[in-house]
């Protein structure tokens, strides 16, 4: 049997619940399409415990890419990085959850800190593989086939298919082959909550937010790993503590009512007028999406 997660950024709670709920087996093989770690703070033994695994496959994501620019090792060693642009490199990896990683990563042995990095920049940026006569190509954010060399923003074939969220959008769905991807949570998609794998045209997002916070924040949406299973589409879901929304009193929201009512009423004569923001990503993948409406915050 073959089984694919993404996008565990190391959440080691959520990432044996699948193991247990799955039971993998030696004949069976796991593909983890890329983001292992960053904001939750296990992701150096979550790789450690997949190096292990004899049966599992991993792709490179852009944690990983941002990890190995961060340290000083850019991907396939396409470029190499002064003081200054590490240094931006690494407040980037941070932004972005990496600081529980690299304070992990530091905590190993030097000649195991090397070794990670070597492992990272082994990583493929794509897979294909064929199961009971169907093909599935699996990435982490956008299929090689698509980059475009002359491209003035995505700079390289690794960066592109680790990052671009509207390849996939921008193009008819593919015919001959399901493409699964990562990197972009499902919520983007769908309105499920908690979140779960998106089903397209040929098209399967599986990235469910496991990068999220856990436990959930009350009044966000609920983020959980996922896992799909390429002989017969089966899903399985990380066990969470799923606490409803707390209602708010009466009163309170009768004071937020009459506050936002007395706020309306008061303009300033100072105001500045609306800056024409640029178009959000998730907006062009929208034009791509019929039936689906537009969030109101689209921010990952």
């Amino acid at each position: 049997m073959h089984y694919v997660i993404s996008d565990i950024h190391g959440n080691l709670r959520r990432f044996h619940s699948i193991l247990e709920q799955i039971h993998l087996q030696p004949e069976d093989h796991l593909y983890v399409l890329g983001d292992i770690s960053d904001r939750h703070p296990h992701g150096m033994e979550i790789l450690q415990e997949l190096r292990d695994m004899p049966n599992c496959s991993i792709l490179l994501g852009n944690h990983e890419y941002m990890m190995l620019d961060a340290l000083g090792r850019p991907y396939q060693n396409a470029e190499k990085w002064d003081g200054r642009e590490k240094a931006k490199r690494m407040a980037h990896w941070y932004r972005n959850g990496g600081a529980v990683t690299h304070q992990a990563w530091q905590k190993l042995p030097k000649e195991k800190r090397e070794d990670v990095l070597d492992f990272l920049q082994s990583l493929p940026v794509s897979m294909d593989v064929e199961v009971s006569g169907h093909h599935f190509e699996m990435v982490h954010a956008a299929p090689p086939e698509l980059y475009q060399p002359d491209s003035v923003v995505w700079k390289d074939l690794p960066y592109f298919c680790v990052w671009n969220r509207d390849a996939l959008f921008q193009v008819p769905p593919p015919e001959d082959k399901v493409i699964l991807f990562g990197h972009t949570p499902t919520r983007h998609f769908q309105d499920a909550d908690p979140l779960c794998i998106w089903e397209g045209h040929n098209l399967l997002g599986i990235d469910c937010g496991s990068g999220y916070p856990d436990p959930p924040v009350p009044g966000h949406m609920k983020g959980r790993l996922g896992c799909i299973r390429l002989e017969d589409m089966q899903t399985w879901y990380s066990q969470e503590a799923l606490e409803p929304t707390p209602e708010p009193e009466p009163e309170a929201e009768a004071e937020k009512e009459m506050e936002t009512a007395t706020m309306a009423t008061v303009e300033s004569p100072t105001a500045a007028p609306p800056v024409q923001e640029k178009e959000h990503w998730f907006t062009r993948i929208l034009k791509h999406l019929p039936g689906r409406k537009k969030p109101e915050d689209p921010k990952n």
